[in-house]
């Protein structure tokens, strides 16, 4: 790399650039929770920066913005890529949601959703307005998003949410929450590889207070859905 060190372009005090980080090869996305908007200075609404690289080291190509830009909403905590989709949570503001931005041949993004917890309606989930809240993690497999929601669940045991595009709208396919258990956290952390999904769960206690756990999961390539895989028995 031609620079050992990346600070933000414009600076603002508090804008936490860096938060959350996608890289795939062919530009670093950059989060910026705390950053104010240039359009119209709405604070803390946060934003995505886009770099590529070259000789003479990285170059801002792009500001993102969610359309319009919420007071407070910190777009940006947390950032996943895959292929062409990038999503973006902004959880901080009067009702949580979910930027997706797709990238046309050219590397260039345009918003083409916003998800909130009043969109996702379905019997699949039994969602309600605070089951994205507080989302630390969110994931791209194939086709869908997994949404972790930690703190919030009929027991605060948390969940991960399987969102997929059906009918021109981003519907919950699948609710994810193996044991149910009280304050484990579960959907605090999210990894994919190939059809497996890594779910993290800090707050587990099987073993001691707190301990933490990974649950691991298997995907039908075919369906799409999520499953435990068999348990064994020692």
């Amino acid at each position: 790399m031609a620079t050992w060190k990346l600070n933000a372009t414009v600076p603002e005090p508090g804008q936490r650039f860096g938060q959350s980080l996608a890289y795939d090869g062919k530009q670093l996305i950059i989060g910026v929770p705390g950053a104010n908007t240039t359009m119209n200075q709405e604070s803390d609404a946060g934003q995505i920066l886009v770099y590529e690289t070259s000789k003479d080291g990285w170059t801002l190509k792009q500001t993102l913005f969610s359309a319009p830009p919420l007071e407070g909403a910190e777009m940006g905590q947390s950032l996943a890529l895959n292929g062409n989709r990038l999503v973006a949570s902004a959880p901080a503001g009067a009702s949580p949601m979910h930027v997706v931005f797709e990238r046309d041949d050219n590397l260039a993004w345009t918003q083409n959703a916003v998800i909130t917890p009043a969109s996702l309606v379905s019997a699949n989930c039994a969602m309600d307005a605070t089951s994205m809240d507080i989302s630390t993690a969110i994931g791209l497999q194939g086709d869908a998003i997994l949404v972790g929601s930690p703190q919030n669940s009929e027991l605060n045991s948390g969940a991960v949410s399987v969102l997929k595009f059906e009918n021109n709208q981003w519907r919950c396919q699948q609710r994810l929450d193996p044991d149910a258990d009280t304050a484990e956290s579960f959907g605090f952390s999210i990894a994919t590889r190939d059809d497996l999904l890594f779910v993290g769960a800090v707050g587990n206690s099987d073993i001691d207070i707190n301990n933490g756990a990974i649950y691991t999961f298997e995907r039908d390539a075919k369906t799409g859905t999520y499953t435990l895989p068999g348990r064994k028995t020692v």
